[in-house]
C-alpha cells in the first residue's frame, strides 16, 4: 500500500480558506528585480512564497490533513532555471510530503483498512452462496424469501463495490493523483448500492411488521412496490448528491469536491446521503419496538402463560387417552397444573388446519396463530376436540414457579436476531465524533495536532467491522443456518441417496446378482 493513499482525505472548507489567505498573501509579497525566482504558489494542501532558483523551500507540514504530524517538514524544489520540480510519472509539479507522515496513524489506519477488507470478502463469499441456495430450491419460494434475495443482492453488490475501493482504489496514490472518471463513477454507484442496501432493509422491517400487524395484505402487490421503490428511490438522492458536489466551485473556478476520486468527503454533501439512511433506521427501530410489543403481548395472552417451559418440570405420564377432549384441574399443594398434549403428525388422521408454529425462529419469526407438534394449556379451562386428542397422550405437568419462560427468551433472542438484518447495529454508531470542529480552532497556529485521537480510531474500527460484517452475519442467520434451508438439503440428499440405491438394486437385479 502506498503510503500517501491516506492522507488526501481533507476538508475542502478548509482548504478554500487556506488558497484564499495564500493568495493575499502572494499578491503581497516583495521580490528583488535581480533575481531569478520559482513563482510562489498554492499546491492544494499548503502556500509557498516565491522561491530562489536552486533554492529548496521547507515548512511545517499541514496539521489539517488526515495522517501528518506537523512536528515534521514538507519541501518543495525549485530548479536553477526558476521552475518548480515536476514530478516525472504526472509531469506536475511537486511538493514532497512523504516525510510528513504520521507511521504511526498510517500503520492504524492500514489495520482498518484490512478490516475492511477481510470483512467484505468474507460476507461478499457467504451472500453469494445464499443467493445461489435460494435460486436453487424451489421448496424455498415465497414473498419473505424474495425479499431476502433482493436485500442479499444489494448487500453483495455493496459488497463488491466497496470491497476494490479498499483495496485497489483507496491503497493507490497515484490513481487518486490522477483521478480517472472512471474511479469517480466507481464511488457514485457504490453509494447508490449502499441506499438501496439501506432501503431493502427498512423493506425487511416493515413486512415483517405489517404481516404482524395487518390482518389481510396482498403480498404480491407489496413485493411489486419495494422492486419499484428498492431499486429506484436512491437515484433522486445520488443525482442531488453528485450536482451538489460537481458544481461547487471555488473563487478561482476550480472544482472543489471531485478530486482524488471523491474520498475527501463534503461534510454537507454526505448529509444528503446520511438524512435518509438515519430515516430508515429509525423506522426500522420503530418497526421492531412495536413487533416486540406485539410479541410479547400475544405470549401475555396464550393460554397458560409458561409456554413450552423446561424448567423445574415433573412429568407424570399416563398411558390413557383422554378421548372425550375433557382435562380435569387436579390441584395439589397449591400447584398449578398443566396438560402438554403430543400430538403425532405423521398419523394420517392429524387434523390438517393445525398450524406448525415456531414462536422465535431465525425466518419465521412472528407466526403466533398455533403451536409447533402441541399446546400446552392451563388445566382448567382446556378442551380438545377428539380429533386433535387422536393417538396423543396425557402429561400432567407441575410447573414449580418457572422464572423464564421459554417463549420470552426466545422473543428476546429474535429481537438480537433481527437487529443485523435491520441495520439496527448502525445506531451504535450514528455519528462521527470529530477532533477539532471549529473551523477557526482547526486553523489556529496553537493546534498542534498529531493525528486521530483514540476515540477517532476505535470509532472507525467498530464501523469498519459492523459495516463489513454485517453481509456474512444476515447470510448465517437467515439462510445458512437457516432450519427451512437444512431441510431443504436434508430432502434433497436424501432423495438422491434413495435414487442412487434404486439404481444400485435395478443394476443388481438385471444382472442377476
Amino acid at each position: 500500500m502506498s503510503a500517501t493513499s491516506f492522507v488526501i482525505d481533507v476538508d475542502p472548507f478548509i482548504i478554500e480558506e487556506i488558497r484564499q489567505n495564500c493568495q493575499a498573501t502572494l499578491d503581497t509579497e516583495e521580490r528583488l528585480d535581480d533575481i531569478v525566482y520559482c513563482r510562489g504558489t498554492f499546491d492544494g494542501w499548503a502556500c509557498w512564497n516565491s522561491t530562489p532558483a536552486g533554492v529548496t523551500a521547507y515548512q511545517r507540514c499541514p496539521f489539517y490533513v488526515t495522517g501528518f504530524t506537523p512536528r515534521k517538514s514538507a519541501r518543495r524544489e525549485c530548479l536553477p532555471d526558476g521552475t518548480w520540480f515536476r514530478h516525472p510519472e504526472s509531469n506536475l509539479s511537486w511538493s514532497n510530503y512523504t516525510t510528513c507522515l504520521d507511521t504511526e496513524s498510517f500503520e492504524v489506519w492500514q489495520q482498518i483498512n484490512g478490516i475492511y477488507i477481510i470483512g467484505y470478502s468474507i460476507s461478499l463469499t457467504a451472500l453469494v452462496v445464499a443467493l445461489i441456495i435460494y435460486c436453487t430450491f424451489r421448496s424455498l419460494r415465497c414473498t419473505r424469501v424474495e425479499i431476502h434475495k433482493n436485500l442479499f443482492t444489494a448487500f453483495a453488490i455493496t459488497n463488491m463495490m466497496f470491497l476494490v475501493w479498499h483495496s485497489a482504489i483507496v491503497p493507490d496514490a497515484d490513481l487518486l493523483l490522477k483521478n480517472p472518471i472512471w474511479c469517480q463513477i466507481w464511488h457514485i454507484v457504490a453509494h447508490y448500492f449502499l441506499l438501496s442496501n439501506h432501503l431493502w432493509m427498512l423493506f425487511e422491517g416493515f413486512y415483517l411488521h405489517t404481516i404482524l400487524v395487518v390482518t389481510f395484505i396482498d403480498e404480491n402487490r407489496l413485493v411489486r412496490w419495494f422492486y419499484f421503490l428498492g431499486w429506484s428511490a436512491p437515484l433522486p438522492f445520488i443525482i442531488g448528491y453528485v450536482l451538489f458536489r460537481a458544481t461547487r466551485v471555488g473563487e478561482n473556478g476550480d472544482l472543489l469536491d471531485i478530486k482524488a476520486c471523491w474520498v475527501g468527503e463534503n461534510n454537507e454533501a454526505k448529509w444528503i446521503l446520511v438524512i435518509p439512511i438515519i430515516i430508515s433506521l429509525l423506522a426500522n427501530l420503530v418497526f421492531l419496538i412495536n413487533i416486540v410489543r406485539v410479541v410479547f403481548s400475544k405470549l401475555r395472552n396464550m393460554p397458560g402463560g409458561h409456554y413450552n417451559c423446561k424448567r423445574n418440570r415433573n412429568h407424570y405420564r399416563s398411558k390413557e387417552e383422554d378421548l372425550n377432549g375433557s382435562c380435569k384441574n387436579t390441584d395439589l399443594s397449591g400447584r398449578e397444573e398443566y396438560l402438554m398434549i403430543e400430538s403425532n403428525p405423521n398419523d394420517p388422521d392429524y387434523p390438517k388446519d393445525v398450524k406448525m408454529t415456531a414462536l422465535i425462529s431465525s425466518q419465521n419469526v412472528l407466526n403466533l396463530d398455533g403451536n409447533q407438534g402441541g399446546h400446552c394449556t392451563a388445566a382448567n379451562n382446556s378442551t380438545k376436540s377428539p380429533q386433535s386428542m387422536h393417538q396423543s397422550k396425557r402429561h400432567r405437568i407441575q410447573l414449580k414457579e418457572p422464572k423464564c419462560p421459554c417463549g420470552y427468551k426466545k422473543a428476546v433472542r429474535a429481537t438480537f436476531i433481527l437487529i443485523p438484518l435491520l441495520g439496527l447495529h448502525y445506531m451504535l454508531v450514528p455519528f462521527h465524533h470529530e477532533d477539532a470542529t471549529d473551523t477557526d480552532d482547526l486553523l489556529s497556529p496553537k493546534n498542534n495536532s498529531t493525528g486521530p485521537s483514540t476515540w477517532t480510531i476505535a470509532y472507525q474500527m467498530v464501523l469498519a467491522v459492523t459495516a463489513s460484517f454485517q453481509g456474512v452475519f444476515v447470510a448465517l442467520l437467515f439462510c445458512l443456518l437457516n432450519a427451512e434451508v437444512i431441510q431443504a438439503f436434508r430432502k434433497k440428499w436424501n432423495l438422491r441417496n434413495r435414487k442412487r440405491k434404486g439404481f444400485s438394486i435395478s443394476s443388481r437385479s438385471l444382472s442377476g446378482k
